[in-house]
């Protein structure tokens, strides 16, 4: 459409949200403009279309994978300039030859994602929606993840940009993980606080100036960010850290004064904040330095081993490899069992990716097939993931799959067998509350009562802080009324 015409504009009477001014404009517009007359027939017959359709239930992890995709492809640097309607573009012809093997166990109708992908290019299309190229990107969250763009604290989206004076602050037992491609990595861990000061890709004055506010901050760089001169560093109260290498770890501990800085791989310059010039110390792998307010840094000296160890979760960044789909509603073990799902974002390693694409292919065509000895084959698979590619951030997830899977295929024994290897394995009080309770869901619902009141026991006893404890609650409540 070559019109220069208010596009935003036309994009909101179709939506029904101009004033009767706006919306005499643009009629009058149609009736001497066949391009945009055309167009806006073309909308209008297709929301006609859409009103038709019943409602339909994709899964959920289609939108994280559609926008991490686009923003990949917006961060591409040989693509400087590369416009977000190029990109759904290209979206749309590959997406739709390979929508059946989409991350999900609840398979998305081609029919469905192509209305959804032509919904959101025609919001592209009249609206003028761009990314800027080259920004860093959330690639995962775990816990309570706010930002701050100046209109008040919001939950941190995966797949949203990080963007020049935004604020993020991680609450307790809660991280994030943040990348530019071909550029670094960043964790930012548990009751932390960061502030982007400068984040540019391109041109001279290309670097990346981070304000670490409190808490810990694990960086991994990018060799290629390094050898094209561009600046990483990092301020705090106590002093500055400029990157010469790949990882390293900085500690803010504002209550008792000071920052702490320990290298894996590489070497950081670091500099303290006083008035007397004093030259930056290099800090080399498999060293650490303190810096208190006011004074130099201490020369550097050897990092213990617990410290080393510490330091090697850098190569954990961005590996988050499984994740359930899981509500933060009381009854959500209920929602569990009657409709597993999860999804799949690490890129590493390759074999047990492999896999996973593998048993959700899989599993989609055993759902669209209703292929019982399929879905047996897709149980395998993860099964076989579970146990040769052990992740300590994913495989709990995965087993808790693997158990809420069983229940739906009503193999019972089976599934309360899995999540009682959830319970013996792990010890992450998230997947052990909503297995415990899953197995008195289970108990319950196979007439076992006293099996199901032990675990609804365990769960009000042991875990009196998950979201497990309302359905626990409820579930004695029903045996107890019953047995009256």
């Amino acid at each position: 459409m070559n019109c220069r015409f208010n596009r935003i504009l036309v994009s909101r009477y179709l939506d029904g949200q101009t004033d009767t001014g706006e919306s005499e404009k643009v009629r009058a517009h149609l009736g001497t403009c066949p391009q945009c007359n055309q167009e806006v027939t073309s909308w209008q017959s297709l929301s006609g279309v859409l009103k038709q359709m019943p409602p339909a239930q994709v899964s959920a992890d289609y939108e994280v994978r559609f926008q991490k995709r686009l923003a990949e492809a917006t961060a591409q640097e040989e693509n400087e300039g590369y416009s977000v309607l190029e990109g759904i573009g290209t979206g749309i012809r590959e997406g739709l030859d390979r929508i059946s093997q989409i991350l999900a166990p609840v398979p998305v109708l081609a029919r469905v994602a192509a209305v959804t992908l032509v919904c959101i290019i025609g919001l592209g299309y009249f609206g003028g929606y761009f990314y800027r190229p080259g920004l860093p990107v959330i690639i995962s969250t775990k816990g309570n993840v706010q930002t701050y763009q100046g209109k008040g604290w919001q939950e941190a989206r995966m797949d949203s940009v990080f963007k020049e004076g935004e604020i993020i602050k991680t609450g307790k037992d809660s991280f994030i993980d943040i990348e530019l491609k071909k550029g670094y990595k960043l964790r930012l861990k548990e009751n932390s606080e960061i502030l982007a000061g400068k984040l540019i890709r391109q041109g001279r004055n290309a670097g990346t100036q981070l304000v670490l506010n409190r808490g810990r901050l694990l960086v991994d760089i990018d060799a290629q960010f390094k050898r094209r001169g561009k600046e990483f560093k990092i301020d705090t109260f106590a002093g500055t850290a400029v990157a010469h290498g790949t990882e390293f770890l900085v500690d803010v501990d504002p209550r008792n004064k000071r920052m702490w800085l320990g290298v894996l791989e590489g070497a950081v310059g670091v500099s303290g904040r006083i008035k007397t010039e004093t030259p930056m110390i290099l800090v080399k792998a498999k060293e650490k330095t303190t810096v208190l307010p006011n004074a130099a840094p201490t020369p550097p000296i050897p990092l213990t081993a617990e410290e080393l160890d510490i330091l090697r979760e850098i190569e954990r960044i961005g590996k988050l490899l499984v994740s359930l789909v899981l509500s933060d509603t009381p009854n959500r073990v209920k929602e569990l069992l009657s409709s597993p799902r999860f999804y799949a974002y690490g890129k590493e390693p390759q074999e047990l990716q492999k896999i996973l694409k593998e048993a959700i292919g899989l599993l989609n065509e055993a759902i669209r097939s209703n292929d019982r000895t399929k879905h047996m084959q897709v149980i395998e698979r993860l099964e076989k993931a579970i146990q040769e590619y052990p992740a300590p951030e994913a495989s709990p997830q995965l087993l808790v799959f693997v158990g809420a899977y069983y229940e739906w295929l009503s193999l019972h024994n089976k599934a309360v067998e899995t999540f009682q290897k959830v319970l013996s394995q792990y010890s992450s009080s998230e997947v052990v509350s909503l297995a415990e309770c899953a197995i008195g869901i289970i108990e319950e619902k196979t007439g076992n009562r006293r099996l199901a009141e032990e675990s609804y026991r365990k769960v009000l006893s042991s875990y009196p802080a998950s979201l497990e404890i309302s359905e626990a609650q409820n579930g004695l409540e029903r045996l107890t009324s019953s047995v009256r």
